[in-house]
């Protein structure tokens, strides 16, 4: 069973453990497949959730926060 996190209980979008900031993330994951290509490995889990982030980005209007669960 999962824990159920709540707004109400003084959560906001910065501190809610089931976001993330999707920008950020990005730069992180940018740097991250990167270096493993430079190391000569496979970066491909990383493109794709760069992707997902990006597309996430270009359809939300209103928050730069994406879900994680």
């Amino acid at each position: 069973m999962g824990v159920e996190y709540q707004i109400e209980k003084g959560f906001t979008n910065e501190t809610h453990p089931a976001l993330i900031h999707a920008p950020t993330r990005m730069k992180e994951l940018v740097k991250e497949a990167s270096n493993l290509e430079w190391e000569g490995h496979d970066a491909t889990k990383q493109r794709r959730e760069i992707d997902t982030l990006r597309a996430y980005l270009d359809k939300s209007t209103n928050s730069e926060y994406y879900p994680t669960h």
